[in-house]
């Protein structure tokens, strides 16, 4: 699809109102301005209806896309039994220098159900544009890897101030 300002929010959006899990996904900006994104799925309530939950997602998603609807706030999802008795602290690391509007960042924490919907409505609240993106949930722990731009990320204090918002997105 055309890649634009709030694209991964609104196919994230989707979804989390969807009940879909996403497990893994590999997102991509191509220079000409196309999202390429592709996306590992779990539905919790209906795996036995394949099938139509695909159809669902084919049909209802591209409608979404084109309806540019306001984004809905986040909902808090529920850590799992083992998580809430052994908690994982959230962590935000920069694997990329100081200096650059293109920034490469890490989140690793405890997966819940919305979480990823979280953290893209935090990158379209601060005007941040995914460039490419790696998520990767393992077990009940994602380590996700985010390529990024907007204006400020060269600085310090823009990404401080973004790593707190993914931090506290991440938390339930």
């Amino acid at each position: 699809a055309p890649d634009g300002a709030d694209v991964f929010a609104r196919i994230c959006a989707f979804f989390d109102r969807a009940n879909l899990s996403v497990l893994d996904a590999k997102i991509y900006t191509t220079p000409k301005g196309w999202a390429l994104d592709s996306f590992l799925l779990q539905s919790h309530e209906m795996p036995e209806h394949e099938r139509e939950l695909l159809s669902m997602v084919e049909a209802e998603l591209l409608h979404d896309l084109q309806k540019q609807r306001p984004l809905p706030a986040a909902k808090g999802g529920r850590l799992s039994r083992r998580m809430r008795h052994f908690p994982l602290e959230p962590r935000v690391q920069w694997l990329s220098p100081l200096g650059q509007d293109l920034a490469e960042l890490e989140l690793s924490c405890a997966d819940r159900l919305g979480l990823l919907y979280a953290v893209a409505l935090v990158f379209a609240q601060a005007g941040v544009a995914l460039q490419s993106a790696k998520i990767v949930t393992l077990g009940e722990r994602v380590e996700d890897r985010f390529v990024v731009s907007g204006a400020g990320l060269g600085q310090q204090s823009a990404r401080d101030k973004l790593g707190a918002a993914l931090l506290a997105a991440s938390r339930v």
